[in-house]
């Protein structure tokens, strides 16, 4: 699950060591759904931990398979209206820098390959009116 937050201005983003890339990377917020949490509850959780954010409200906008072989679902949940409400809380191993990144810089910053998860993004994106799907 990740959580693509984004607010009328810009997006809020998790700035860290990503070890696939070997590089520190801005990232869309997000993690793993606890048992049977539910995916809005998770994106809610995740986004709060990682970036001290909450948003007005999350709408999933996108699910699919983690890779080919893979039976693990992944999903885009588009966080409209994210405020700070509150400092991170990070496990001892994580080690994030919460970034705000207009829309427009944020575009570039996908199409430019600077973030892992670049199809929870285009659906983000896509479903916040942001880009126009074409069929």
């Amino acid at each position: 699950m990740r959580a693509a937050p984004a607010s009328a201005r810009a997006h809020v983003l998790a700035r860290w060591h990503r070890p696939g890339p070997g590089r520190v990377l801005s990232e869309l917020p997000g993690g793993n759904a606890d048992g049977e949490e539910p995916v809005e509850v998770a994106a809610a959780r995740e986004l709060l931990e990682e970036t001290g954010y909450e948003a007005a409200s999350l709408e999933v906008v996108m699910q699919t398979f983690l890779a080919s072989y893979a039976t693990h679902r992944r999903y885009a949940v588009l966080a409209r209206g994210c405020r700070k409400v509150a400092e991170q809380t990070l496990d001892e191993d994580e080690d994030i820098e919460t970034v705000l990144m207009p829309v427009s810089e944020f575009v570039r910053h996908v199409l430019g390959g600077q973030l892992t998860d670049t199809d929870i993004a285009f659906a983000g994106l896509t479903a916040a009116g942001y880009l126009k799907a074409t069929m």
